[in-house]
Formats: C-alpha cells, structure tokens, sequence
C-alpha cells in the first residue's frame, strides 16, 4: 500500500483477516484502500455482526466504526456515515485530553515570544541552505498531495513527517541550560545553539537524501514552529496549505488520528484548534522575516498545471512534467492520505461539507461561521 500496489496491499490485508477476523484496524484499512460501493453488503454485514461482540475493546469497536464511516460515504448515504463517524469519535476521545484553554495559552506564549521585535533585533545567523522545504498546515489540507508533487521532481525527495522541531520543544532548555520552558526560552537562543539544530537537521536530511537539492519535511504542525524555523534556514522554502475550513475540519473528525490530535474527535475541539491555527498563521504572515509560499488546495484542483509550475518555480527548481503525473510517482507514503496521492486530481473532496451540513452547528460555531 505505501507504494501504491493497492491489489497488493488488499490481498496481503485479506490473508491477515483470513488468520484473525478480529484484525479491526486491518478492515478499517481496506475500507480506506479502496472506493466502497452498494456492492460491500457483505462487508457491512461482516463488521456490524463484529460490533454486536459485548467483548470487542473500545478501540477495535472504534475501528470498525471509522470503516463503515468510509463505507457508508463512499456510497452516499450520509446519514448512516456521520453517526457512525461519530460513534468511533466517541469512543476514541475518551482517552484524549484536549484542553482549549491552555492550547491557546500556548499560541499567545508563541505570539509574545516571537514578535515583531525577536525578530528585529536578532544577531544569529542561521544557515542559508536552501535544502529543507517545511510543508505545514492543518492536518488534512492537502500537505501529502503537495509533498508528492514536489517529491515527484527528479531533484527533490519527500521525507514526510519528520519530529526533529516537534522533539526540540522538550529539549530547547536542556540546551539553552535554563529552567524556562518552550516557547519561552527561544529569548535565551545563542548562536552554539542554532549552530547545533542547524548541523543536527542538516544531517538528519542528508539521512534522508544525500543527493537530493531540496528535502521536504511535510510535518503540519510545524506551522507552531515557524518562528524557530525562520531563524534556524532564513532560505528554506516554507509552503502553507490552505484548505476551506469546514472541508479541513470535517475531514480530521473523519480520520482515526493518534494521541498527537487530542483534539480531533469533537467538532468543537477540532474547530477551536483551527480558530488558533489561524490566529497564528496571520501573526508570522506579519513578522517572518522569510516569504511564505500560500497553497490553496481549491486552486490546485481547479489549475492542477498553472499552480504546480508555480511551486515549483518557488523552490527555484527547473520545471519537471513528473510533477504533474505526481499520482505514478513510487515512493512510500505514510500518512493518511496515502490512497489519495495515488489517484489524479479529482473534485470530489471540495465543499463535501455539505453533505453533512445539517450535523456541523457545533463546528460552525467554534469556527464563527453562521449556522
């Protein structure tokens, strides 16, 4: 599956659930591999027996309820998908602690941190490698479909989500020597600290792709990180994807995530952390001392060509028509999204919010949108 041998990968999951038809997460699986149909009765039938079971963990229940999620929309019939979305969100988010309050405590802490001012006086240099490409966003906002694009020029490679700026929020003040947590402590940065991030994620790239004259690490949420990132590779290429707020919300509520999107399975939680995604985004649009590359997925799918020659262009590599056969490109892929960077663009995905419309009152509130 993650080279996209998808026959391959339905058959491997077809002899797993042979030897253990218990494997939940592997019929969540299939269900994602592949365009459901009326056709799937059987399979329908298969789960829905399966969820009966009084012994069936909270987790497995879950993933048998994402599956005929994705079964019952791949169908249309979306009253039967959102309950059953909702049925595994819940089921999920009881072991998730999401807190609004300090998550946005933590956003205001990066906004004082990084102001105008950080920026302004700084004497650091940091390195002028053109090398790392950070992809960031909102999960689910076309980051994988960008990063196979750009992955897809013969001079690139995709390294997906990398943890490096993740794991320095917790290691910043063993390396600063203070007691001050992240955000916090970036006042105490010194110029042997960025020299050592810098070397320690130039090697980490290198790991990756010795050869390769640009890197992408597609992590989201270094959209949190790009004030230490515009000090650390002033020349690095930074591409935003943006994505209609509803359709990026609505399709996180229908991604089984892991426990590093506490937030993911409450249509308001999932709008609060978009509402402050924002609020940071427009804060580094006015201080980053580094340009921005805006992406909108709309735009891509409605001038697939025109938008690609112009991502391209910004990472000042020679224009390449794999990058528009990006869907043929074999190469692993990770993330949820890893059936839909093997199809061509499609349009089905624009506006598919309103196919659950009359369920989003509480998104559209948290988001401050009219109902």
């Amino acid at each position: 599956m993650l080279y996209g041998d998808f026959e391959k990968a339905e058959a491997a999951y077809e002899r797993a659930l042979a030897l253990d038809p218990g494997l939940a997460v592997v019929r969540q699986n299939i269900a994602g591999l592949r365009k459901s149909s009326v056709g799937d009765r059987g399979e329908i039938a298969v789960i829905q027996e399966t969820l009966r079971d009084p012994k069936l963990s909270d987790d497995k229940r879950a993933n048998l309820h994402f599956a005929l999620g994705k079964i019952y929309d791949d169908c249309g019939q979306y009253e039967q998908a959102f309950r059953h979305y909702r049925k595994g969100n819940e089921l999920v988010g009881r072991a998730m602690d999401y807190n609004p309050e300090e998550h946005e405590r933590f956003i205001g802490r990066l906004i004082d941190v990084y102001g105008a001012g950080f920026f302004r006086d700084c004497r650091l240099d940091g390195d002028p490698s053109q090398r790392p490409v950070f992809i960031v966003g909102m999960p689910r906002s076309g980051t994988t479909l960008v990063e196979q694009i750009i992955a897809s020029h013969p001079l690139a490679h995709g390294a997906d989500e990398l943890e490096y700026f993740n794991r320095i929020a917790a290691f910043l003040p063993a390396l600063l020597e203070t007691d001050s947590e992240y955000p916090a402590c970036a006042a105490r940065l010194n110029q042997d600290a960025v020299n050592v991030l810098v070397r320690e994620y130039l090697d980490l790239l290198s790991g990756c792709a010795p050869e390769a004259v640009r890197v992408t690490d597609k992590m989201p949420g270094n959209f949190l990180h790009l004030g230490l990132i515009a000090i650390l590779f002033p020349n690095a290429g930074i591409v935003h994807c943006r994505r209609n707020a509803l359709d990026t919300c609505l399709s996180v509520y229908f991604q089984k995530f892991t426990a590093r999107h506490p937030y993911a399975y409450d249509l308001t939680a999932i709008g609060h952390y978009y509402h402050q995604y924002e609020r940071l985004m427009a804060h580094w649009r006015n201080v980053l001392p580094v340009r921005l590359y805006e992406l909108d997925y709309e735009k891509l799918i409605a001038d697939k060509e025109q938008e690609i020659r112009r991502l391209i262009d910004y990472l000042g590599l020679p224009w390449d028509r794999r990058c528009l056969a990006f869907h043929e490109t074999r190469r692993p892929v990770m993330t949820a999204s890893s059936w839909q960077v093997r199809q061509p663009i499609y349009t089905s995905s624009i506006h598919r919010w309103k196919n659950y419309e009359s369920h989003l009152g509480p998104l559209k509130q948290a988001l401050g949108l009219p109902g």
